[in-house]
């Protein structure tokens, strides 16, 4: 229990992802943390805004690590700092009344004005997870091997193991570099097609750990790593779930446009999208509920099964958002 006489001011700084948190917004958060309260004098702390999902499930199991403490809101003046994310509307609530310090991110800006000047990093690379490891790098810090594990996922999660679009060339570095630190290779006795494959063979088995619909309910999935955005006035609110192929969503396309259409009333939103990402194959569904006017400026034909074709689409951020945001901005 907390010593009630502590202030904010005292308490160690929060790393926090996004809600509903992916991969890499766990793992950047535990990282980043373990590298601030390194390098001190003030103290960190990871913290998480929703459910471990599956695939983070995988990666604390294999590397033996703990997840961070959920956060519901927080205790006003607490020090904060973001990683994976900059916009409030995917932040933690409290964040307009708490001390925000820093920000480590790889998405677009959308951050709220502060008070004072902060430290800002953002750059188009395929994770936070690669800042991370490049922030420890240029401090002369070793990672810890559960750590490095887990930023090592964050990048494979994040980058589909290299194939997605938001891959750069800054990310195999920074993996090869991570599963060395993560014990999973020795540096001296393994070359560089060894560690590919090591890096290969735990991706694979880590998109799997996350892939497919399984049991969750209708609500849950439309749920999956659910980012909030706006254009225009208009609201939108994008999820996304990874499949190994759509044989699993003609049975619940149904039941899918309900949730969606649940949620589209119940926050009075332009539009409510569930993006269906086919891993195997690089391709996305997209089974959507909005204006009328909106659906039709958004740039994918529709299927007879109600959902609509986005082939090769897999980022949400570099490949589907982009034209979701005009759909709104003209909407």
């Amino acid at each position: 229990m907390s010593d009630m006489s502590t202030t904010p001011e005292q308490m160690p700084a929060l790393v926090l992802g996004h809600r509903s948190p992916d991969m890499d917004a766990i793992a950047a958060a535990v990282g980043y943390a373990w590298l601030l309260d390194t390098l001190g004098p003030d103290h960190y702390m990871a913290g998480r805004l929703g459910e471990i999902n599956a695939q983070t499930a995988f990666a604390l199991e294999r590397f033996a690590a703990a997840a961070p403490d959920l956060i519901s809101a927080i205790e006003p003046k607490r020090q904060l700092v973001l990683v994976d994310h900059n916009e409030p509307a995917q932040s933690v609530a409290g964040l307009d009344a708490a001390d925000l310090i820093e920000v480590l991110d790889h998405h677009r800006l959308g951050n709220a004005p502060t008070m004072v000047p902060i430290r800002f990093h953002t750059e188009p690379v395929g994770s936070t997870s690669t800042l991370v490891l490049e922030r420890a790098v240029a401090a002369h810090q070793m990672i810890p091997p559960a750590i490095a594990g887990l930023l090592l996922c964050g990048i494979l999660s994040d980058t589909l193991v290299f194939r997605s679009p938001t891959n750069t060339p800054r990310e195999q570095p920074a993996a090869r570099q991570l599963a060395i630190m993560a014990g999973l290779v020795q540096a001296d006795q393994a070359d560089a097609d060894a560690v590919d494959r090591v890096i290969t063979e735990l991706g694979e088995a880590l998109l799997a750990a996350g892939a497919g619909f399984g049991t969750r309910t209708d609500e849950e999935l439309v749920n999956s790593d659910l980012k909030p955005y706006e254009a225009n006035g208009n609201k939108a609110q994008i999820a996304q779930v990874e499949v190994a192929g759509f044989g699993e969503l003609a049975a619940r396309v149904g039941g899918l446009q309900a949730a969606l259409d649940h949620m589209r009333m119940a926050h009075n939103l332009a539009l409510a999208m569930l993006c269906v990402t086919d891993i195997t194959n690089n391709n996305s569904r997209l089974i959507v509920s909005g204006t009328s006017t909106i659906i039709a400026g958004l740039p994918y034909p529709g299927l007879t099964d109600g959902t609509l074709d986005a082939p090769g689409v897999v980022s949400r951020k570099k490949q589907l958002l982009p034209p979701v945001l005009e759909a709104l901005g003209k909407g």
